[in-house]
């Protein structure tokens, strides 16, 4: 095997590590500083955004690597570890974007799976139509869909279009629904 391909499985392996809580982390966010506002820019122009991004995030102590993906068009985005969602939001805001995945890690031994939320930043994106949308489990994929990411030769898609979608109700704070349930 080619030292590539292995530096790439393992960045994917890493990543399973920190989503099912084997490696501890506070929390991830995935997210891009390319193509502000869903508007496609050149390569050029991205990859002085990446490189920006990249800066700002080390500036800031902040450990990340890189995947490719489709969302809406092709772009590069970065899993970054051990980022608090505030400061997830904070960034993103920064880099215009529509939305951000921060990830609550899950935890094996807990048998907890690990939570995907879409937060939505930018409330007039012209695409992002969909409240935030939590899911529970990434779908991994051999051949090309909608929306994907890619880490080396490895594809996932987090299904926040799908049956296992759960539409989240911003408007009501989570001391409401403790007290929901306790009722």
């Amino acid at each position: 095997m080619k030292l590539r391909a292995i530096l790439e499985t393992s960045k994917y392996t890493k990543f399973m590590k920190y989503l099912w809580g084997i490696k501890k982390s506070k929390g991830l966010a995935i997210m891009t500083p390319e193509n502000p506002n869903s508007k496609a820019l050149t390569p050029k122009e991205n990859k002085d955004l990446m490189a920006k991004g990249k800066k700002l995030l080390r500036d800031n102590g902040y450990a990340f690597f890189t995947q490719m993906g489709l969302y809406g068009q092709r772009e590069n985005s970065l899993i970054v570890l051990d980022i608090s969602e505030t400061d997830a939001i904070k960034i993103g805001k920064e880099w215009v974007q529509d939305s951000i995945i921060v990830i609550t890690p899950g935890n094996l031994e807990k048998r907890s799976k690990p939570l995907f939320d879409m937060v939505r930043i930018n409330e007039k994106s012209e695409w992002l139509d969909v409240p935030n949308t939590l899911v529970e489990s990434i779908l991994e994929l051999t051949d090309t869909a909608e929306m994907y990411s890619q880490i080396g030769n490895k594809k996932y898609e987090i299904p926040f279009f799908g049956d296992g979608a759960v539409q989240v109700d911003t408007s009501i704070d989570q001391a409401s629904i403790k007290k929901q349930k306790t009722v």
